[in-house]
């Protein structure tokens, strides 16, 4: 009679915690989208749909101009790089 007792103090516990971290994670989600849609109306930010590799999900990146810029030049000096190495070596 006591186990049960405290079985059922247990469980009513964990069901109580687990309704507060879904609690947490909610306001944590909408604190997210409160903060995307400042940052997409913000001029100085980039934001754009993207699809992680192997995944089918999209998600909304938003980076400065400036980090966009240098993403820009790095992935361009990544490929003459490549074009360089490809044609120094006959291929």
């Amino acid at each position: 009679m006591k186990i049960n007792k405290i079985i059922l103090g247990l469980s009513i516990l964990f069901s109580l915690t687990a309704c507060q971290m879904s609690e947490g994670a909610k306001q944590s989600k909408q604190d997210e989208r409160a903060e995307l849609a400042k940052v997409e109306k913000d001029k100085n930010y980039i934001c754009r749909t993207v699809k992680k590799t192997g995944s089918n999900m999209y998600t909304r990146r938003c980076i400065t101009k400036e980090a966009h810029q240098r993403e820009k030049e790095s992935a361009h000096n990544a490929m003459s790089e490549l074009n360089r190495s490809w044609n120094k070596n006959g291929g």
